[in-house]
């Protein structure tokens, strides 16, 4: 096997959020073995500056208007890495 030699530089990366999605994962029922069947909702549009708690509090409210009960929340945030 070749030897690789790469040049490591440091670099100053900065990030910025872009965007967050929250996701609700709901039950969907189960399959012909058994298993749990799952679906994933997404709600995009989301502040991006919003608290995890009140992601999760939306999430409560938006759940129980579905007849599928609630598997899991998931907030999905995005970022643009810059070099500084």
């Amino acid at each position: 096997m070749a030897n690789q030699n790469k040049e490591v530089t440091n670099m100053s990366v900065i990030s910025d959020k872009i965007s967050t999605v929250l996701q609700l994962k709901v039950n969907t029922g189960t399959d012909e073995n058994g298993n749990d069947v799952t679906k994933v909702q997404s709600f995009r549009d989301i502040k991006i500056d919003a608290m995890d708690s009140d992601i999760y509090a939306v999430a409560k409210v938006l759940a129980s208007l579905k007849s599928t009960p609630l598997v899991g929340v998931l907030r999905v945030d995005t970022y643009d890495l810059i070099e500084e």
